[in-house]
């Protein structure tokens, strides 16, 4: 039975299969097959996933990012899986001694420094300007708070609530749903809720593909830091809660760098049949 080795990587707790195909043992066919990723992802029938990241080889990149959901479907960009990417990248020395990599992801190009956060083993990933911010009006939702449209690679709702209370107490699935699923999103939209609280955000985040809240969403962090900065204060360093851990966004003028904690929990040997 062909096989096919895996690590299992977490960052903040959203967890990702991560798999080395630099040798193309994993075909274009297999990686597009959707119900066979979506069996690999499922918490009970499978590994279990938030999504499942390829490293492919890419001439003048350190590497090339394929990313699918755990419904199977390939997406644009995900922050935290980019982070434990690009920590696996360097676990292979793809780095070649450096403390920077490039990386393509969606013909995309990212930046990535090494040794970041305050034990210097996070990395961190840049991410281009926000985009089609503020094209959707979100009013028709009913929510009171400030709120925004945003693509950071993936498109984001943002709301802002009062208090990390009213967000903890928040029945997220239910108020995101009519949001994910609006005909105002041709593709759908990841949903958002945050709360500010000492300069810190506290976020929550439904995301599309995975179908519920998850731990930790990168994008969504990128999003919600873009949005603190204009709805609330510019600053350059942001800290955000997220149920899996911290996370911090920094600017280096208008290019938000996504920083936080990535870690290989465990490994294992997929079956491709």
């Amino acid at each position: 039975m062909p096989a096919v080795p895996f690590v299992k990587y977490e960052s903040t707790g959203n967890d990702f299969i991560v798999i080395d195909n630099r040798k193309g043992v994993i075909s274009k066919a297999r990686q597009n097959d959707r119900s066979f990723w979506a069996r690999v992802c499922h918490r009970r029938f499978g590994i279990g996933a938030d999504g499942v990241l390829f490293l492919h080889k890419k001439p003048k990149f350190n590497f090339e990012m394929i990313y699918l959901n755990a419904d199977g479907a390939r997406v644009e960009m995900c922050g935290n899986g980019s982070r434990a990417l690009a920590h696996f990248a360097a676990t292979l020395k793809l780095n070649r001694g450096k403390k920077t990599m490039t990386f393509l992801s969606s013909e995309v190009t990212y930046q990535v420094k090494l040794n970041q956060g305050p034990e210097k083993a996070w990395p961190a990933v840049a991410f281009p300007p926000a985009h089609s911010v503020d094209s959707i009006d979100l009013k028709s939702f009913g929510h009171q708070g400030p709120q925004l449209f945003l693509n950071t690679g993936v498109p984001h709702v943002v709301f802002a609530l009062s208090s990390s209370d009213e967000l903890q107490k928040l029945d997220l699935v239910k108020a995101a749903l009519p949001v994910r699923h609006s005909p105002l999103f041709i593709r759908g939209t990841n949903v958002n809720f945050i709360a500010v609280e000492s300069e810190k955000i506290h976020i929550r985040t439904f995301e599309r593909g995975v179908e519920d809240e998850t731990y930790s969403c990168g994008t969504g962090a990128v999003a919600a830091a873009c949005f603190y900065r204009m709805h609330f204060k510019k600053v350059d360093v942001i800290d955000l809660v997220t149920k899996g851990g911290p996370l911090t966004v920094f600017f280096k003028g208008e290019i938000p760098w996504l920083c936080g904690p990535t870690r290989a929990v465990f490994k294992g040997v997929l079956p491709l049949s």
